[in-house]
């Protein structure tokens, strides 16, 4: 039997993991690069096994060739080591030292800092490693590596289990010391038995040929393992080592790191955990003097002016509570600790069906919700003939009903009156160039298309069935306002979330135009649909957000950044006057929390516009704990104890959440 064998560096020990395993079995490494040719190359396999970012190119060929396809998991697991890192140049290449890509979070923190070697030195403690979470990392790497192995159709939990119960299974957080137990399931998936009952003795470790990073002894003792734990750390034997040996002390790597860094300014470099909120303190806690002065000093007291101390009849402020003054609600507040919720204005209840619309991060929302066992309604599911691996794909459960992504309150409005028969658009729908049709207000629905127009027609009567069942069965609404520009049709004013020809149908100058919506109608927009709301659902309540995530284009002639502030200045105001003339309605400031200056943009991925994991957890945290009075739960896990969904969510790179607004950059990646 040959297989072939695609995957990252992991898959030069399955390939010998395999043939060691069974002497029938021709295993061959399989390099996928741009000139691949699959037609070659594939065409005398039995087997093609791969990891799940397997090239479109070569999944097509295996789907025309009928052969069979298994994928396996990539193993990565980041809890032995917590301090290893990549490091990229801000917008280009992957930084190199003597420990090839790898590089300690700590010391790129202190050089960052202004910290001299020796200093930094000094961070690699027990107090500094539980300061930035070093120790709480078992729980959410877990969770990333047992959902990559769902995710490939391969359960880890059993051998997770095992593994755990042997030490420290990695050589780095992304290469483990010995494969053979991924390969006897591959085999088991093929029916296939093992010549050898106990291989691993005779098994030779690739990887040991690259990186080793050490297992800090403070993290082995925190984590119970047998091993000693130590700070040596080996480089790959194809690095050129300079004046480097082949084992380096921690004193040789920060050195090194610092000479390597030296080339750069502190913010051409980006190290994501470095940025996250623990970090943030620890840097706190250094210019208090965890490390000796360090050239600066504290704020002392004295030093900062107090509010002039006046009786009440001479100052209003003087009686105000902390959260209203500057100071006292951010300036002397830690980062993870801001609250700018006052008024929950009312509780959800786990009996309550709650229901999300809007832009793309109101579906953080609904999985916190439902993660937390509360009633997350979605009155649109997947029918029964349809794979469980088909259901996220064409978009059932991302929101409450497959609308898609809902940006502006007119939009909002016409679904309203479309579901109930009170406006139909004269456009139907749109043609595909490859001749598929998708529905004009929601093109991205079906990723395959619909092949005919009565097909398109049958899914939309069902969609506004679903529609209409939402609206009057829940009992809360959360909708997330995302943007003021879109797309418009000249001759009844339907509003589109894409312009034609992004995901379907052509844009006609005579039949289509832009259009940016002034702050007055978005108000109005959202008062009208507040009024139909309440006409269908009396007791129904409304939690209004603003998406802090920025317009990936304008189309008015001007930069971006002034688009983007307007936008969301409109958005925000029309979200404050329906809460201030509304009972039912609140607003919950998740733009606030994610936007704030108080972050220092902490809260954003290198791109400055897409929302990072600590972020999402800050916001999701205080909305729980102001709406529902408990503490946003991650999914369940092996072996999570809880708290731990922000690391979980960093590992897997919020990659599901699912936004229509991506395609209009498709035409361009500069």
């Amino acid at each position: 039997m040959k297989i072939a064998v695609f995957g990252n560096c992991q898959r030069g020990p399955i390939v010998k993991s395999l043939q060691m395993l069974n002497r029938d079995i021709f295993a061959e490494d399989m390099e996928a690069t741009a000139d691949f040719d699959a037609v070659t190359k594939l065409s005398d396999c039995d087997v093609i096994c791969a990891q799940l970012n397997l090239p479109q190119s070569i999944q097509e060929y295996i789907a025309n060739s009928g052969k069979k396809l298994i994928f396996y998991p990539r193993i990565t697991f980041a809890a032995f080591q917590p301090d290893a890192t990549f490091i990229n140049k801000v917008g280009g290449s992957m930084i190199l030292t003597a420990l090839s890509g790898y590089h300690s979070n700590l010391a790129f923190f202190g050089w960052q800092n202004g910290l001299r070697v020796e200093e930094t030195i000094k961070l690699f403690t027990d107090e500094v490693f539980n300061m930035v979470g070093y120790y709480d990392d078992v729980a959410p790497a877990s969770q990333a590596l047992l959902k990559e192995g769902l995710d490939s159709g391969m359960p880890l939990d059993e051998l997770l289990k095992k593994w755990l119960r042997g030490g420290c299974f990695m050589h780095t957080f992304n290469h483990p010391k010995q494969a053979i137990l991924i390969a006897r399931q591959i085999l088991k998936q093929l029916n296939v038995g093992c010549d050898v009952d106990d291989p691993e003795p005779f098994l030779l470790d690739p990887l040991i040929n690259s990186v080793v990073w050490p297992l800090y002894p403070e993290i082995s003792t925190k984590l119970s393992l047998s091993a000693k734990g130590n700070y040596y750390f080996k480089t790959s034997t194809s690095t050129t080592r300079d004046k480097y040996s082949t084992i380096l002390s921690l004193p040789d790597v920060v050195k090194n790191a610092y000479e390597v860094y030296s080339a750069y300014e502190p913010h051409e470099l980006w190290c994501p955990r470095v940025q996250s909120v623990q970090f943030r303190n620890l840097a706190v806690e250094v210019g208090r003097g965890l490390v000796g002065r360090l050239g600066r000093k504290s704020v002392e007291k004295s030093s900062v002016p107090s509010e002039t101390k006046v009786s009440a009849r001479q100052n209003p402020y003087s009686s105000l509570p902390p959260y209203q003054f500057w100071r006292k609600a951010i300036e002397t507040v830690a980062m993870s600790d801001v609250d700018p919720v006052v008024h929950g204005a009312f509780q959800i209840k786990k009996s309550e069906r709650v229901a999300t619309a809007g832009s793309c991060f109101a579906q953080h929302i609904s999985r916190t919700l439902s993660n937390s066992g509360f009633d997350y309604y979605v009155p649109e599911k997947a029918g029964a003939d349809i794979p469980v691996a088909e259901v996220s794909r064409r978009n059932y459960g991302v929101f409450s009903a497959r609308f898609g992504n809902i940006y502006t309150t007119r939009q909002l409005v016409q679904l309203f009156d479309r579901a109930y028969g009170d406006f139909v658009p004269l456009e139907d729908a749109w043609v595909r160039p490859d001749g598929r049709f998708v529905d004009p207000f929601r093109p991205q629905i079906e990723p395959d298309g619909f092949e005919t127009v009565e097909e398109l027609r049958e899914s939309r009567n069902s969609h506004f069935s679903a529609v209409r069942d939402m609206f009057e069965k829940l009992d809360i609404l959360v909708f997330t306002l995302g943007l003021t520009e879109g797309w418009r049709s000249k001759q009844d004013g339907s509003v589109f979330p894409l312009p034609p020809g992004v995901s379907g149908g052509e844009l006609d100058p005579a039949r289509h135009e832009f259009v940016n919506f002034t702050a007055a109608e978005v108000t109005d927009d959202l008062n009208r649909f507040l009024a139909k709301l309440n006409g269908v659902n009396p007791n129904a309540r409304v939690i209004l957000t603003v998406s802090p995530v920025p317009l990936i284009a304008t189309y008015e002639n001007r930069h971006v950044l002034v688009s983007n502030t307007y936008s969301k200045a409109a958005l925000r105001v029309a979200a404050e006057e329906a809460a201030q003339k509304y009972d039912n309605v609140t607003y919950f400031p998740s733009f606030e929390i994610i936007t704030g200056n108080y972050n220092h943009s902490a809260y954003y991925e290198p791109d400055l516009r897409s929302v990072r994991s600590e972020g999402v957890a800050h916001v999701m945290r205080l909305f729980m704990q102001h709406y529902s009075g408990e503490a946003a739960k991650p999914e369940t896990s092996l072996l999570s104890s809880e708290g731990l969904d922000t690391r979980t969510q960093e590992l897997l790179k919020q990659r599901d959440i699912v936004c229509d607004e991506e395609e209009i950059m498709s035409w361009s990646r500069t």
